[in-house]
């Protein structure tokens, strides 16, 4: 557990102090992310902690905001818990005048449902808040994005974590453009015209 809000509290950090920038997505842009991690139940309905595969669907709505459908499930335990979120994500540190960077933090905060299959075929649900963030990182110039993110999820009296690693997969709009509003400095063209004249010898 002390290992999770270590990297949580570095996801935080980061968030603060690396160079926050944006990678120029536009409204309208939809990003497929698959994910892999590590949840921890601390004790929520005495399931243990467990590996995590998942997959998100984020649509952006602005240049900071985007909404997420968040699909997962827990492997290897006798209990089985699966997980869907709702979430918005709030991306820090969008500068619409300057050029696009790699680094991209941001906030998340949602609702969701956990359902729990136990090992003598009985199930239980839950309703759950999750909050955290995470940060993404620009692999490609033109596609790809490394993402990592924690959360802490409230649900059913306990408050567990979650931290997963992904890689999206932009698609839809016109990715990767610059930011509205960014203009580009040129240098000035000076355009010089040559004058033609005739010169004209003169007969002595």
């Amino acid at each position: 557990m002390k290992i999770f809000y270590l990297l949580f509290s570095g996801i935080a950090g980061l968030s603060l102090f690396v160079s926050p920038a944006f990678a120029s997505f536009q409204p309208g842009e939809m990003t497929l992310t698959p994910q892999v991690g590590y949840y921890l139940t601390n004790g929520y309905r005495d399931l243990d902690s467990a590996l995590l595969t998942g997959i998100g669907l984020d649509f952006r709505i602005s240049q900071p905001l985007s909404v997420e459908a968040f699909v997962g499930k827990t492997l290897g335990t006798a209990a089985t818990l699966s997980q869907a979120r709702l979430e918005g994500l709030s991306h820090l540190g969008v500068d619409k005048t300057g050029p696009p960077q790699r680094f991209i933090p941001y906030n998340a905060l949602g609702v969701g449902l956990n359902l729990i299959d136990f090992d003598d075929q009985q199930s239980a649900a839950n309703l759950l808040v999750a909050a955290g963030g995470g940060i993404k990182y620009l692999l490609s110039d033109n596609w790809m994005l490394l993402r990592l993110d924690g959360r802490l999820i409230a649900s059913g009296g306990k408050v567990a974590s979650m931290l997963t690693l992904g890689l999206c997969f932009p698609f839809g709009a016109n990715q990767f453009e610059q930011p509205l509003g960014y203009i580009e400095k040129k240098e000035p063209v000076v355009v010089v015209a040559k004058s033609k004249t005739k010169n004209k010898a003169k007969v002595g």
